[in-house]
């Protein structure tokens, strides 16, 4: 695998554990009432990070195509926004057809499809690690409705988000 490939997925990478540990130092360094929840939380997300970077080993040639990873830097920023493929296309320059096209054949998924995931981790996390209600967590994550978004997390996970949220608390506490 090309070295610098790889080194430059890891910066990618690096910029969000660096992130997250400066979001953390800021928390715990800031003299006001620690709040467990969230430091675990930013705790949980650099791990994920770090995860990441162990295990960034995509063949070398899907890292060779630099408008895949421009797309899916795109994607990974903006998912919470009501992005579309065509946002996505126009930001690396190719046609929506091609764009989804190489999007599928590097994840073996559709672009909603990637898109939904990547939200639906999202709520997960804050579904772990805040106090946020269900409603404003459905729209912070991008889903227009939260009908839509209990209909997916349900099916991801056979569980409704409070439910989820409930075993979560009882199996997890600080």
């Amino acid at each position: 695998m090309n070295n610098s490939i790889v080194a430059h997925a890891n910066s990618e990478i690096s910029k969000d554990i660096v992130f997250y540990l400066k979001k953390i130092q800021n928390e715990s360094t800031s003299g006001k009432h620690l709040n467990k929840k969230y430091i675990s939380y930013l705790l949980n997300c650099l791990m994920i990070e770090l995860n990441r970077m162990k295990n960034s080993r995509i063949p070398a040639e899907e890292n060779n195509d630099r408008s895949a990873r421009k797309a899916l830097a795109y994607i990974r920023d903006h998912f919470k926004e009501q992005i579309t493929l065509n946002d996505v296309a126009e930001e690396i320059n190719l046609s929506p057809v091609y764009t989804s096209k190489k999007l599928n054949q590097i994840l073996g998924c559709g672009f909603n499809q990637l898109i939904t995931e990547l939200r639906l981790d999202y709520a997960e996390r804050l579904l772990m690690y805040t106090d946020e209600n269900i409603t404003d967590i459905s729209y912070y994550c991008g889903f227009n409705s939260t009908s839509y978004f209990s209909r997916a997390f349900r099916k991801k996970h056979n569980i409704s988000p409070g439910r989820f949220r409930k075993n979560t608390d009882n199996n997890f506490s600080l």
